[in-house]
């Protein structure tokens, strides 16, 4: 008769094991052995930025810039409210001053600000009002001109921009946005629109300078990418 195999003590623990293994309670959720997560952290363990004070600055008021004529040598400038209220007119030409605004309830008959541009140097010349204005740039930064602004007692104000095609923005000393001008892309009847930030331009003479400004800023750019496209 043969001899029975006594049991494999290694297979009797083992079996043991499992069944404890069974009976034992659950290991607590993932989320609870988990560190708390971050709001502002991804979850590639990249920290995310808050929102940056240009992203969020809201115009106080916003200008539709137009062409008024196939030509493109007559601009004309109007508010965003209920009634599109016109505001001013300008007309363009070759010969000096180059650009010629007038309110739009004195068309052609009273003359607000006038810009000049130079063939030989870069600066630009306006009159806003009776009050000269030079814009001025530095060397070759032909995408960046300062002024100073004579309804803001003086403050230097710098128009500028990443690229000749790109849209454009006013700031002051302390870099903080007074304004921007967005282009409307490849559109035949519209220019752009001006967007007014800072409080202190919201109407008045530093209201007037921003449109001038702006808009002679916005032209001499147009008119250098078209020289280098």
């Amino acid at each position: 008769m043969m001899d029975q195999k006594s049991p494999n003590p290694n297979l009797t623990n083992s079996t043991t094991q499992e069944k404890s293994l069974m009976t034992d309670s659950p290991p607590p959720p993932y989320s609870t052995s988990l560190p708390p997560q971050n709001s502002n952290t991804q979850s590639s363990g990249f920290k995310s930025l808050p929102p940056q004070a240009y992203h969020t600055q809201a115009p106080m008021r916003t200008l539709l810039i137009n062409y008024g004529n196939w030509k493109c040598s007559h601009i004309t400038i109007q508010d965003t409210d209920e009634l599109h209220t016109p505001l001013y007119d300008v007309k363009r030409s070759i010969a000096k001053p180059q650009m010629v605004f007038s309110t739009a309830q004195s068309i052609g008959t009273t003359t607000i600000a006038t810009v000049i541009f130079h063939a030989l140097h870069t600066r630009i010349d306006a009159m806003v009002t009776s009050r000269p204005i030079k814009l001025t740039t530095h060397l070759s930064l032909k995408s960046v001109y300062t002024y100073a602004s004579p309804a803001l007692q003086g403050t230097n104000l710098t128009w500028k921009t990443r690229n000749t095609n790109s849209d454009l923005k006013c700031v002051d000393e302390k870099g903080v946005v007074v304004a921007r001008f967005r282009f409307s892309g490849l559109s035949l009847s519209k220019v752009g629109r001006l967007e007014i930030v800072d409080s202190r331009a919201r109407d008045g003479a530093a209201f007037e300078e921003l449109v001038v400004t702006g808009l002679a800023f916005a032209f001499y750019m147009q008119t250098i990418y078209a020289t280098v496209h």
